[in-house]
């Protein structure tokens, strides 16, 4: 029994967890800490950027996860989804800081860099929350 379990009283599944607002609450702070953390170490410099609803909410639905969140979940509703897996995966202890950061580092650097406009950062962040997400989908589901 891991020293969070009483923090997963009653959430059974990944899917319980992905609709569960406590858990996207905790997500939202672990999600926001481990991208600014990963982006920081990327560019060599601290930043404290945090994650963008629409961000989630597309690496959710390029990861093949997006079937968790409600059938009619806007952008925002979604992004909750992602943050509840990810503490949820977090809290099972089936992922640390340290991997989740590593994978965030990884996604970005898929990317070509330095980034010309906004809209190569947006994939940049898109592809590193992806990465992420593939990753917590392989811990639960198999392909």
């Amino acid at each position: 029994m891991s020293e969070y379990s009483k923090l997963l009283e009653g959430i059974e599944s990944i899917e319980i967890a992905a609709k569960h607002k406590g858990l996207a609450k905790l997500g939202d702070e672990i999600v926001n800490m481990v991208y600014s953390l990963g982006v920081s170490l990327f560019l060599t410099h601290p930043t404290g950027e945090k994650v963008n609803a629409s961000i989630l909410a597309e690496s959710m639905k390029r990861s093949g996860l997006r079937h968790l969140a409600k059938s009619r979940a806007n952008a925002h509703s979604i992004a909750d989804s992602a943050e509840a897996i990810i503490a949820y995966a977090f809290l099972q202890q089936k992922i640390t800081i340290s991997e989740l950061v590593e994978k965030i580092l990884h996604g970005i650097g898929k990317k070509d860099y330095p980034w010309q406009n906004t809209q190569m950062k947006r994939e940049a962040d898109i592809n590193a929350l992806t990465e992420l997400l593939f990753f917590i989908k392989s811990l639960y589901f198999a392909d």
